[in-house]
């Protein structure tokens, strides 16, 4: 009674509408901190539940991965299965994949160094110098006596020259109308008569030696040697290279000779009583006989 009185006696006096006021303000206080932690904590179940989904789905594509990587290296349904059903399994099956892979990069890598090193002995030759410094040491070993054997000599014409395109300059516009058979024909009598032509002339020298000079670029696919030949240390003679990439392969195609006649020139000149508009069948036979006597 005392207490309802005491309010009553409160709400009367000159400060009841501040005592209600203040009352009604602690109220709203309250709900407003009530409702505000229910939502906060709303918030924080529903961002677990999606931290939850989340990490179950990433879980459900790292097994979809695994699965995947599995089906390929199983054989048969049944072991599909029972992969599938131990997704951890996986992840070894996983790694031992990746080992396979790295192996298989690391064999094929080796691989092709091999490759290149067997090219590379085979005379890929990878600049000028090379093709030039090449038929030099093959020269130098004639004069010497050490390198009397045809085969080698024509074997060595052939990594070194571009006799392909030497034939068909020489010929001329008749080249493009030749079947391949007699392109091919010509060519392998021309390279018979410069490996013959080499075989004699240097076996008659002594005490020879090459310089190299310099290398000038003509244009992207083209290139010039300069040299000069010793002999016996008073004789000088310029020879110059002309070479051509084919294939990235860099080869003799012309031999300037004191710095200006032309090999191509010269042979064009020799050759051109047979040739006539159709035919190089008089050019095959002469060379054939000239070859059968150079080394006589």
């Amino acid at each position: 009674m005392n207490s309802k009185l005491s309010i009553k006696v409160i709400l009367k006096s000159k400060y009841g509408f501040t005592v209600v006021l203040i009352i009604t303000v602690l109220i709203v206080i309250s709900f407003y901190v009530f409702f505000n932690n229910e939502k906060k904590i709303e918030k924080e179940i529903s961002t677990q539940i999606n931290s939850d989904d989340n990490q179950y789905n990433d879980d459900s594509s790292h097994n979809i991965i695994n699965d995947n990587l599995l089906n390929n290296k199983s054989e048969g349904t049944k072991e599909q299965s029972k992969l599938k059903e131990q997704p951890l399994k996986s992840i070894p099956d996983k790694k031992k994949n990746e080992q396979k892979i790295t192996t298989a990069e690391t064999l094929n890598k080796a691989k092709k160094i091999v490759e290149a090193k067997e090219i590379d002995t085979k005379g890929v030759n990878k600049d000028p110098n090379h093709t030039v410094g090449e038929l030099h040491a093959g020269l130098k070993k004639i004069s010497e006596g050490k390198l009397n054997n045809y085969a080698k000599v024509l074997e060595l014409i052939k990594t070194t020259y571009d006799t392909h395109k030497m034939t068909g300059m020489i010929v001329g516009n008749i080249w493009k109308k030749l079947s391949s058979e007699k392109q091919n024909e010509l060519k392998k009598v021309f390279e018979e008569y410069i490996a013959k032509n080499y075989l004699k002339r240097f076996h008659k020298m002594t005490n020879i030696k090459f310089e190299k000079m310099e290398t000038q670029k003509i244009n992207e696919d083209f290139r010039m040697v300069k040299t000069v030949l010793n002999i016996d240390n008073s004789e000088n003679i310029n020879i110059d290279y002309l070479l051509t990439k084919t294939k990235n392969k860099w080869k003799i195609f012309d031999v300037l000779l004191a710095g200006s006649v032309s090999e191509i020139a010269t042979k064009k000149s020799e050759f051109s009583n047979f040739i006539n508009d159709s035919s190089i069948d008089k050019l095959i036979e002469a060379l054939k006989k000239k070859n059968l006597t150079i080394l006589k």
